[in-house]
Order: structure tokens, then C-alpha cells, then sequence
């Protein structure tokens, strides 16, 4: 049978580094989707997790548990055992949901968010709107004071991203439909669509921006487009995650994804370490823990003759 990529880490990896080491006899519990619409983005997360677990130095033991479809109050009274010390997961935001009405009785680090909000559940996500919020003020940094939107046709996904930036009130919008030649002084440019479809439009030069699922590192990106995105698509700072890539070479919605499943297993450490706040320079953004809030602010970047570089 073919091994999965988590397996062949472990193989590879866990060896050599277990050597000597005593074994704990705490366990965290995983709880991640193996069937249906959201496995797919599961197993990516799951094997940058495990890309994180065995390149470090802390390695209690892990347990992956299928949560597929599975009501929560019934799976963490059967999966969550006298020596469980942290559950991470689930990634479903219905399954978040029905978790921060539950009162856990151990520390989870839910995959997702919701609204609300519950002692002792920490919420952590790559949401639209911390994407959204950190390249709002990029285009204010740039001068800009009315921001012209084109959609590319039937394309829906960008709505969530869209409705955070409408939200903040701090940018005055309108929808066009054809892209402009150029822009007034104090004008920018949002792009909702596609990357496929994003990089087959003749842009202009300054101000043009676009949220981070229309970037793929494997299509060409125009001069002078600029989006905020997790750091780990563009600079090569995990070695950890460098392999996994090279292993397995993924879209950059996979590669997102394992970054974000690396970034988790940072920040199960430390709430299991009783942190009450830290900061780190995460593959997905800059993070900061404080209390049980989890902040991510992604890094901007802008195309140049050079290359991608750093806002």
C-alpha cells in the first residue's frame, strides 16, 4: 500500500531523532476530517503538522481521529482520554461551532472560527478578513482613498474577502467592469478572480493589488501587483516545510495550507505550555498569542523587474 507523505516523514524522520529521547505518556488528539468535501484541504494541513512535529524537539505523542460528519459533543466524549492533554482540531467551522457550545474540559485548538467564543477553545484560521484588514492598509500606506473593484465573470469565492474590506468603512468602493489603463493619483485597483485568470489581464503599473488565493507562484505575476500572503510561499526561512514541498510539489493552496497546519502545531506547543502570550514569525504570517486570541497578520509583497519583494 502507498505510503502518505506524513507516513513517509515519520519514516524518514522520526528514527534518528527519537534516539534516547524518553517517550511521553500525554497524548494530544488530532481531529481532522479523512472522508468527504474537506479531506483533501485535511491532509495538508495534516502533513505539515507532522512536517512541524518531527523537526522539532518536543514530540509527545499524537493521535489522528477521523472526524468526518460526527457530532462533536459525541466524538470528544469518545476520543478524549484520562491522559489527553490538548485537542487540535476540528477544521469544519459547523464543528467549531458546536464545540465552543460545549465547555471542553481540556484545551483545543479548533482549525476554524466562529463568532463566539468559549473558554479553554483557542480559534485559528486563515481567514479572508485578516487577509483582507493587513492589504486595506497597504493600499492607505500607498495613498489610496477609493478602490475600484473588477470581478472576473461568475467568479463568487472572493465575496467573504470582499465583504471585509466593504466592513472596515475605511475605503470608499465602487464596481467596475472593465479593467482601467490607468488609475487617478489616488485611486487603486482590487482584482477578484481567478490567478489563471489574473495573470491573462493586461493590469496597470502602480496600485493594482489582489487577495492572496489569486496568487500562484507557478503563473507569472505582473509588475506592480501587490498581495499580502503567508510568508512561506515566498522565502524559504522552514526547512521543514522546504522539504515537504520538494517531496511533494504542490499548488499554492496546498502549500497555504500545510504552512498553516505547521503554524498550528507552533502554537499547540505553546498553549500546552500554559503561554499566556507570544509573538513568532510564523510561515503564516506574523502571529501573536494573547490570552486565547490568535492574531495572524500575513506579510504584503509587491512585483518588481526583480522578482517578488517585501512591502
Amino acid at each position: 500500500m502507498r505510503k502518505t507523505l506524513s507516513q513517509k516523514l515519520c519514516s524518514s524522520l522520526i528514527i534518528p531523532m527519537l534516539s534516547g529521547i524518553p517517550l511521553a505518556h500525554a497524548e494530544i488528539l488530532v481531529l481532522l476530517p479523512e472522508r468527504g468535501a474537506l479531506a483533501p484541504a485535511a491532509q495538508s494541513v495534516k502533513d505539515g503538522l507532522s512536517a512541524a512535529y518531527y523537526a522539532g524537539t518536543q514530540r509527545p505523542a499524537l493521535r489522528f481521529v477521523d472526524s468526518s460528519d460526527q457530532p462533536m459533543d459525541i466524538l470528544l466524549a469518545k476520543e478524549v482520554k484520562s491522559d489527553t492533554e490538548l485537542v487540535i482540531g476540528p477544521l469544519a467551522r459547523e464543528q467549531v461551532g458546536e464545540l465552543v457550545n460545549l465547555s471542553p474540559k481540556v484545551p483545543v485548538l479548533a482549525l476554524n472560527q466562529v463568532p463566539q467564543s468559549q473558554r479553554n477553545v483557542w480559534q485559528f484560521a486563515l481567514a479572508p478578513d485578516e487577509d483582507a484588514i493587513t492589504l486595506l492598509k497597504t493600499m492607505q500606506g500607498d495613498g489610496v482613498t477609493q478602490l475600484s473593484i473588477v470581478t472576473e465573470p461568475k467568479f463568487t469565492s472572493g465575496q467573504r474577502f470582499k465583504e471585509a474590506l466593504l466592513k472596515s468603512g475605511k475605503m470608499k468602493t465602487i464596481d467596475i467592469k472593465a479593467i482601467p489603463t490607468n488609475l487617478p493619483a489616488n485611486q487603486g485597483l482590487l482584482i477578484l478572480g481567478d490567478a489563471q485568470w489574473v495573470s491573462q489581464q493586461k493590469l496597470p503599473k502602480e496600485r493594482v493589488y489582489i487577495p492572496a488565493f489569486a496568487f500562484d507562484r507557478r503563473l507569472p505575476v505582473q509588475t506592480g501587483l501587490q498581495f499580502c500572503d503567508t510568508p512561506a510561499l515566498l522565502r524559504a526561512d522552514w526547512p521543514e516545510l522546504n522539504a515537504l514541498n520538494k517531496a511533494q510539489p504542490a499548488p499554492s493552496n496546498v502549500q497555504r495550507l500545510r504552512a498553516f497546519g505547521a503554524d498550528a502545531w507552533q502554537i499547540a506547543l505553546l498553549i500546552r505550555d500554559h503561554a499566556l502570550s507570544a509573538k513568532f514569525s510564523g510561515r503564516t504570517g506574523l502571529m501573536t498569542l494573547n490570552n486565547q486570541d490568535i492574531n495572524r497578520v500575513p506579510i504584503c509583497f509587491q512585483a518588481t523587474s526583480g522578482g517578488l519583494v517585501p512591502k
